[in-house]
């Protein structure tokens, strides 16, 4: 149990909690109470009402085996996205919560776990909830498990709260399993309809909420763009969220331990955050704790910060492939934070005890997987092979490795293993057969690698069996940012002309002669020499 500390300011004489509305106007709205306080729901007529009741009798009711086709119906989900919407727009962008509430992390379509979790906690209206968002997507019943919590939402919405994450987006949900899902369990025209009216809904979640004013909640993390929780009121809903900003922070950010404040996000979206950053996060905005979801973590919650940040992750053997619990957090009225955890065992495998070496980097590698970091995984693909070539078990490491890496990218990451170990000629041969050409992205990654690990020789050695031959604009501009970084701090101008000359012939036909240009001279400014007239000739100038 962790309790939290006194907040060092004033609270308000009569906090909003439950009470909370939107300045959005709403145009059916009614007064109810289901514990002896004011809530506000859209107005339904009693027909209404009793289809959700209906429906969330059945969710609950099914069983993994049930049909669909028994259990959810296509007009009936359409009235109750219609309805949702209008609800979700009665709560503003930070929904402000009273204690005590039960917290759930991602559910992922993981439906009869959530059921399972709900049988041990209890439901609403008994019960106060709130959900952390990516409710869709990866498992086999992402439909039935919103809809239950949207039937939930309606039926009892001082008791029932649901935050947005970022697979409640539509180009997330387009492509993991949600849009597939909807035209699977319905027609093609009746599935694209659906899926598209899901996508009205999720635009109107609201983004966070503080519970008693002292545990800031969100799917994603902290943004160091969000300041004052005024901003929030300027958040106009329905919405779609950029690829940068806070909103896009909100839902996508992450904890880390390498760094102190903020930091690119090997995801390549949003930004890490580090402790320092938690701590004054915490001290501007007057909060004790963030509790925040999006990571798959083995545990079902995880600490950071010194325990000022906390992730939740209630999908237990998350896509069946990892041996994870789920976790939900209890906040009590006395603002005393109780973990419940919840575990399943895994069919057919076991968790592998105690991994060490490359094996244990397979073991992260699910977790990237998991968490979606695709720029991470043929990072952490080459550091296993690399660790797996030294002991002489690459072999292993290597099939270890293709459930989870695309074979020609895998098959590219042992060719830079083999140039790390001194192997170029044997790499060189294998690069001459007409089916072993290197891609625009493997590329890229084989030059990342040697700018990541300044290593200069395997550097020179790509770009001699390589030649770069068919690559874009943007990957020669990678490329070349990469030669700077591995040249430039050495000083080494000679290789780095040599590595320039050779891109600057390779791309000579294709390439934007004025950016090469400026490339060039900014990079030699970067190590204070001056450019060779040769590069300029070769470019015709």
């Amino acid at each position: 149990m962790h309790r939290l500390a006194p907040v060092t300011t004033t609270p308000p004489s009569n906090p909003s909690g439950d009470d909370s509305s939107s300045k959005i106007p709403s145009p059916n709205i009614e007064f109810l109470s289901d514990d002896g306080k004011k809530s506000i729901r859209c107005s339904m007529p009693q027909k209404t009402v009793e289809m959700l009741k209906l429906m969330q009798k059945r969710i609950r009711e099914s069983k993994p085996t049930t049909p669909h086709d028994k259990v959810i119906f296509f007009d009936e989900l359409m009235e109750m996205c219609l309805r949702a919407r209008e609800q979700m727009l009665i709560d503003p962008p930070l929904v402000e919560i009273e204690a005590p509430v039960f917290i759930l992390g991602d559910l992922h379509g993981q439906l009869h776990d959530l059921l399972a979790m709900l049988e041990k906690t209890g439901r609403p209206p008994d019960k106060k909830f709130l959900f952390l968002g990516d409710y869709v997507d990866r498992g086999a019943h992402s439909i039935e498990t919103i809809s239950l919590l949207l039937c939930f939402k309606l039926l009892y919405p001082n008791r029932m709260y649901l935050l947005r994450g970022n697979h409640e987006t539509r180009i997330v949900n387009r492509n993991y399993g949600f849009y597939d899902e909807c035209l699977r369990k319905f027609n093609p025209q009746q599935g694209v309809h659906l899926w598209s009216m899901y996508q009205h809904v999720f635009n109107c979640l609201p983004f966070a909420a503080r519970i008693n004013k002292r545990v800031f909640c969100v799917h994603g993390g902290i943004s160091e763009e969000l300041y004052t929780f005024r901003q929030f009121s300027r958040i106009v809903r329905p919405t779609d969220v950029c690829d940068i900003g806070m909103l896009c922070d909100l839902i996508w950010a992450d904890p880390s331990p390498t760094t102190a404040r903020y930091a690119p996000s090997p995801r390549g979206i949003s930004q890490i955050f580090g402790k320092t950053a938690v701590q004054e996060f915490c001290k501007a905005l007057c909060i004790d704790v963030v509790c925040r979801a999006h990571q798959c973590v083995m545990e079902g919650y995880e600490m950071f910060a010194d325990k000022r940040c906390i992730t939740v992750f209630s999908a237990p053997c998350y896509c069946g492939e990892i041996n994870n619990s789920a976790a939900i957090l209890y906040i009590n009225s006395r603002m005393e934070i109780r973990i419940l955890k919840h575990t399943k065992k895994m069919k057919g495998k076991e968790p592998e005890k105690n991994p060490d070496g490359w094996r244990a980097g397979i073991a992260l590698l699910q977790r990237l997987i998991a968490d979606e970091k695709p720029k991470s995984l043929t990072s952490c693909s080459f550091l296993i092979l690399q660790e797996a070539h030294e002991k002489k078990e690459t072999r292993e490491a290597e099939n270890s490795l293709k459930p989870f890496v695309k074979m020609s990218t895998l098959v590219n990451i042992g060719r830079f293993v083999l140039l790390e170990a001194g192997q170029g000629l044997a790499v060189a041969d294998e690069l001459k057969r007409s089916d072993s050409t290197l891609t625009n992205e493997d590329v890229r990654f084989l030059v990342e690698m040697s700018g990541r690990f300044k290593r200069s020789e395997p550097l020179q050695r790509l770009l001699d069996i390589a030649k770069f031959t068919d690559l874009s604009q943007k990957n020669i501009v990678s490329i070349l940012d990469q030669l700077v970084k591995v040249y430039g701090k050495k000083s080494d101008v000679e290789g780095l002309e040599r590595c320039i000359d050779i891109v600057v012939r390779a791309s000579l036909m294709e390439f934007d002669q004025k950016t090469l240009l400026s490339k060039i001279r900014h990079f030699y400014k970067c190590i204070n020499v001056k450019a060779p007239e040769k590069l300029y000739r070769l470019i015709g100038s």
